[in-house]
């Protein structure tokens, strides 16, 4: 007697429908995964740039500040007394997101690059009195430099002090 079944080779619409879902659900649960870790590594990036910048330009204040022979003001804005005369008086400020750096009769100079928005740059002067120097107390609080605007999630706070040697 002879089978009248078929053999049928292949998949059916249902195995076929379910087998899509599966792969569009896969592919998309990629995607997304993929979209997340980009975007972290790029906010990563700016901040890893925001401390660098931060710290080069404190850096840079901190060695402004041991160099110089006096604290003349310190506020929103240090001055500082220098023995060079061609240099004196350093100022340093900050506006518009950036930190400037005047050396004597000299024109401001950017301390920071255009990747980083100052928020804020603050001195205060302390001096004990007793024949140890003054010294300076700085605070600062910069992010990354979007189009003008702070990126609050790259805010980079930094206090320290600088004494004269």
């Amino acid at each position: 007697m002879r089978d009248n079944r078929q053999d049928f080779h292949g998949f059916t619409l249902i195995e076929l429908i379910i087998y899509l879902g599966l792969f569009s659900i896969l592919t998309v649960l990629i995607t997304r995964i993929s979209f997340i870790v980009l975007t972290g590594s790029a906010a990563v990036g700016k901040k890893e740039e925001v401390a660098s910048a931060s710290t080069q330009a404190l850096l840079t204040i901190i060695s402004r500040v041991q160099a110089s022979e006096d604290i003349e003001d310190a506020s929103s804005t240090l001055r500082l007394r220098v023995a060079d005369a061609g240099k004196d008086p350093t100022t340093i400020s900050a506006a518009e997101g950036t930190i400037f750096i005047r050396e004597g009769a000299g024109s401001e100079l950017p301390l920071t690059p255009p990747a980083l928005f100052v928020k804020t740059l603050a001195f205060e002067k302390y001096s004990q009195g007793n024949g140890t120097p003054p010294s300076v107390h700085i605070v600062f609080a910069g992010g990354y430099n979007t189009n003008g605007i702070l990126d609050e999630n790259t805010l980079y706070v930094l206090t320290t002090t600088a004494a004269l040697r």
